[in-house]
């Protein structure tokens, strides 16, 4: 073979072998939206794209079909669409069944290499006999490692047992326990220990970075009709790790209590109702697309007493100023109705270090926090002691 063949021959080959020919995907975008906002009884289309095509094909689909919006349903309609029930998986409360819950992604995105200590999640608190401050203890906890799906596991454990729980500092007595110092955390101050693992920057970026699941939806002004809004967030779990996440939205709002009012306009405009195979009437959009589902709905029991779902960390009542406190909410998830509130106001501060900016209602910094030069900027920051 000639010289000038072997030359040849390595340049068509080299760019396969440099990228050692690994599947680099897009995010997943959604193309067809969830036909429902609750109940888990549609499903919603997901495409993505192939970014390194023309030097390696990627393996894997190019468009996923999900559940969607399994979040539980309130009365007057029913919990979840069918024979799926509300369960609790992953920290959450959703409608599903028994052999799905705790199940991660199934269509996971794909990295060009691993981070070597994997990409955890946020610790999830079965239970905790404090509020704040790391003075609890839980007897139980659990994590997700969010890379796992995509072959890159993560080190350390996914459960601890008698572990301090409720790290967000407190307002109502010193913000931190014995033994704990205030500390930014992923972005946000926390209580933490000398037991607390460092954790070290990664030497590999995922190209979007990688995300917390979403959390909860907030609560609904409305009744019904659809005329207000709920709204998610989620956070960057991998900017801890040195790791930024793209321009993807931090925040979903959609219509909520979209059931027809039975009184006066059954809809706000500019939704119009819609009347499922189940025979509930909705309200929708002029323009979406609606597939009924195919599996009848089974009617919600009315007999008995519901029980609670665990309470979980729902929202914060301000983004700023340290001046905001963590709402919790639970779900009632069998019976016809739970006795005690589903919304609970707790003491453990959260909301941004920014200062608040004028017009909010708010001072610059909320006590028991104080303004001070953090970098080169200024910051709310907690008393030490």
């Amino acid at each position: 073979m000639s010289y000038k063949l072997i030359l040849s021959f390595l340049i068509v080959i080299t760019p396969k072998i440099a990228f050692g020919c690994i599947s680099q995907w897009s995010n997943w975008e959604v193309t067809i939206p969830c036909s429902d906002y609750c109940g888990g009884g549609f499903n919603a289309t997901y495409t993505r794209t192939c970014l390194n095509s023309s030097i390696c094909p990627c393996s894997g689909p190019t468009t996923a079909t999900k559940a969607c919006n399994q979040n539980v349903c309130k009365l007057p309609r029913n919990s979840c669409f069918g024979s799926l029930k509300a369960l609790p998986s992953n920290g959450d409360v959703i409608c599903t069944t028994l052999d799905a819950i705790n199940v991660i992604d199934p269509y996971p995105n794909t990295y060009p290499c691993c981070p070597p200590q994997g990409i955890w999640g946020s610790w999830i608190e079965a239970s905790c006999n404090d509020t704040c401050g790391g003075y609890g203890i839980s007897n139980s906890r659990r994590r997700i490692c969010l890379t796992e799906s995509a072959g890159c596991p993560c080190i350390g454990n996914s459960t601890q047992v008698s572990s301090p729980c409720n790290l967000l500092p407190c307002s109502d007595r010193a913000p931190c326990a014995a033994g704990f110092t205030l500390s930014v955390v992923g972005g946000v101050i926390l209580c933490v220990n000398n037991e607390t693992l460092p954790i070290r920057p990664s030497t590999c970026c995922p190209p979007f970075g990688v995300w917390e699941m979403w959390g909860s939806w907030s609560a609904c002004s409305s009744m019904c009709g659809g005329c207000a809004q709920a709204s998610r967030t989620r956070t960057c779990a991998s900017e801890k790790y040195g790791c930024p996440c793209d321009n993807s939205t931090t925040t979903e709002t959609q219509s909520c209590n979209r059931n027809a009012c039975s009184t006066g306009t059954k809809c706000c405009s500019p939704l119009i109702p819609f009347t499922l195979s189940s025979g509930e009437v909705l309200c929708y959009l002029p323009t979406v697309n609606i597939s009924t589902p195919t599996t009848p709905a089974t009617p919600t029991s009315t007999a008995g007493t519901g029980a609670w779902s665990e309470w979980s960390i729902a929202s914060c009542s301000a983004s700023c100023g340290l001046c905001g406190h963590v709402i919790k909410k639970r779900v009632c998830q069998s019976g016809a109705s739970c006795t005690g509130e589903n919304q609970m106001n707790t003491t453990q501060i959260c909301g941004g270090p920014t200062l608040c900016p004028l017009g909010l209602g708010l001072p610059s910094c909320c006590a028991p926090s104080s303004r001070a030069i953090v970098g080169d900027e200024f910051r709310c920051i907690l008393p030490s002691k």
